[in-house]
């Protein structure tokens, strides 16, 4: 339930003063106090006329009105949102100027934030690229670094190939040195074996016409032997027969 007194008063020019707590109907209230030559009068008008006067979705928006220099406009704006208000009691010309001072106060207010956005935007900026140049200082550093063990594995990799090279060659002159070793061993083991086959095959002819010798000794002596036997069969046979005659 919204409504808009005027109350005259004699007191002196003050500034206008901060919005106030709600009310028992829990509207919010801006006091502010409209002076001219001749009176002082309280006005309290409903908070929400300011926000609707100055939000560009209401009806009368700043995109409609950019001055209200027109009192019908005003006392049309007034009786929409207090219909029941006699407006015989208060100054529109007064309120018209409370209305300019809220809008101007708005605009200020807007500037004042939209300044600050930009330097809070401009300063988080400053941080970012600070962020930025760090994070390239440090890529850079680990790019260098990392080109430098490039350049210490290139020499390594160098040294190890000549070493590579180094140890093909030892290997091929140990392995034409084993094959030397080991042809030669081959030839004195053959040399070595001829002889011992030679060796061996002159024992056996030896053996041989031995165990010949031997054989024919052992012929000669049976031989003898049988004949010796055969004379002493005839030697017996004769004398028998000399025996019968006799």
């Amino acid at each position: 339930m919204s409504t808009t007194t005027a109350n005259v008063s004699s007191t002196t020019k003050r500034p206008a003063s901060t919005p106030v707590e709600p009310d028992a109907y829990g509207v919010k209230r801006i006091r502010t106090e409209i002076v001219n030559d001749e009176e002082s009068q309280m006005v309290c008008l409903p908070y929400s006329h300011f926000e609707a006067f100055t939000d560009n979705d209401a009806e009368y928006s700043l995109d409609k009105h950019h001055e209200l220099n027109e009192e019908d406009d005003l006392k049309e704006f007034i009786k929409v949102h207090n219909p029941a208000q006699a407006w015989s009691e208060i100054k529109l010309s007064e309120i018209l100027k409370v209305f300019h001072r809220k809008i101007h106060h708005t605009i200020q207010a807007k500037a004042k934030i939209q300044s600050q956005f930009a330097k809070i935007e401009l300063q988080y900026a400053k941080i970012e690229i600070a962020k930025l140049k760090s994070q390239i200082s440090k890529l850079q550093s680990t790019s260098d670094t990392l080109k430098g063990r490039q350049g210490d594995l290139e020499v390594d990799n160098a040294d190890l190939k000549r070493r590579l090279e180094e140890l093909k060659n030892r290997v091929k002159k140990r392995d034409h040195a084993l094959r030397s070793l080991l042809e030669d061993k081959i030839e004195d083991l053959t040399e070595d074996e001829d002889a011992k086959i030679e060796e061996m095959v002159e024992e056996d002819k030896e053996q041989e016409e031995e165990k010949k010798v031997e054989d024919e000794d052992e012929e000669e002596d049976v031989q003898e032997e049988e004949e010796a036997e055969e004379e002493e069969e005839e030697e017996e046979a004769d004398n028998d027969a000399k025996a019968v005659r006799s």
